[in-house]
């Protein structure tokens, strides 16, 4: 498996891992919000959202994405940060350093499932105690996401 598959497996389980770990409630429309620095037509993104729909997530039945890309333009990610949390969104989830530094600022109530080139070293988890990286990626002040932490 290459590097770029195995993220974005990772990623995709990291997402849908908080959803199917809560048993979705008949009629009840989940939101996502999505910090990234590239466009959803991407093939590690396409990938993301199969792995959301292969657990029962799928856009426009029962999930609603709120989609940011900031690209090339970082100045943009503490903007697009905070209109997720305006949207409302039920998780967001954030690829990169700045992505995730500017969904903590922005919100200290929201779960958010980080990832970045180094979570530890950049202080986003205190340790790996054996677990994966993506489980512990609530960061900070805010609690760890676990099966019972939260309900979206």
């Amino acid at each position: 498996m290459r590097r770029r598959e195995f993220i974005s497996l990772l990623a995709g389980a990291g997402v849908a891992w908080p959803f199917a770990a809560v048993a979705q409630q008949a009629g009840r429309t989940y939101r996502l919000g999505c910090l990234f620095p590239v466009t959803r037509d991407v093939t590690e993104k396409l990938g993301f959202f199969d792995e959301l729909r292969r657990h029962g997530f799928i856009e426009d039945q029962n999930l609603t994405v709120e989609y940011r890309a900031y690209g090339t333009r970082p100045e943009l990610i503490s903007q697009y940060a905070a209109e997720l949390v305006k949207a409302p969104v039920g998780l967001i989830t954030a690829t990169g350093e700045d992505a995730v530094r500017a969904a903590q600022q922005a919100t200290r109530t929201i779960p958010i499932v980080a990832l970045a080139a180094d979570m530890l070293g950049s202080g986003f988890v205190n340790s790996w105690r054996g677990q994966m990286a993506i489980q512990r990626a609530s960061v900070s002040s805010q609690a760890t996401l676990t099966a019972n932490d939260r309900t979206f």
